[in-house]
């Protein structure tokens, strides 16, 4: 037998004890969080005449608050609907050491409204989609500054 064969079955014969003393886990979720905001509400607020005050009588507490340049604020109504699907691999090395791979497809996704409102706290402008990225958009980045 050459030396590269017995290399080749060594390294299956070890690959092989670690799968065989090893732990896969697969674990399927849904989160859900927030209902979805009453779209009619949404309607009713008319850029331009609609306060602050009367978004958030109309809408309640809102999810995220945030303050803009020149004395704007922005708030933002979100809901979460997550589903996972998550593999988990574990090889145990020792007693005390475990070393763990992880692979998640979480499709989070974080949708929602935004309200944007001038300094005078009148609505300017209503935007849908990921707050997350909304809220980035709507913050002057460092380069700005």
């Amino acid at each position: 037998m050459d030396r590269l064969t017995a290399i080749s079955r060594a390294l299956a014969s070890t690959a092989l004890a670690l799968f065989a003393s090893s732990c896969v886990v697969l674990v399927f979720t849904r989160t859900r969080t927030n209902a979805p905001i009453d779209e009619a509400r949404v309607a009713e607020l008319a850029p331009g005449r609609t306060t602050f005050a009367d978004a958030l009588l109309r809408l309640g507490a809102p999810t995220d608050v945030w303050e803009l340049p020149g004395g704007a604020r922005a708030i933002a109504y979100g809901w979460l609907d997550q589903k996972g699907d998550n593999v988990n691999v574990q090889v145990p090395v020792s007693r005390n050491f475990t070393p763990n791979l992880e692979i998640e497809d979480a499709r989070k996704k974080f949708y929602g409204v935004v309200l944007f409102f001038d300094e005078s706290d009148v609505l300017v402008e209503v935007r849908r989609g990921f707050l997350r990225t909304l809220k980035r958009e709507s913050l002057p980045s460092a380069d700005d500054e």
